[in-house]
């Protein structure tokens, strides 16, 4: 996964994002995720405080076993001790 996007050299925050279907910033797969297990879309925020570092993604993914696309969310903060 190739995700992208746009900050300022300030910024305390920013979003990445990619998309199956191409763009500059894209998804690749190997066939067979292609066919049976394949990521939609992923857009990940990153945030960057004092002492800290977070990150929510979420993914959108299409597998046979269901009928519909589902979001997978996953976040996290990792912070200084020290």
């Amino acid at each position: 996964m190739f995700a992208g996007g746009n900050a300022g050299a300030d910024a305390t925050s920013f979003t990445l994002s990619a998309r199956k279907d191409g763009g500059n910033h894209t998804i690749g797969e190997n066939q067979y995720l292609g066919a049976n297990a394949s990521s939609v879309s992923d857009d990940v925020t990153i945030s960057i405080g004092d002492g800290t570092w977070s990150y929510e993604e979420t993914t959108m993914l299409r597998m046979n076993e269901f009928p519909e696309p589902y979001a997978r969310t996953d976040r996290n903060t990792l912070r200084r001790v020290g």
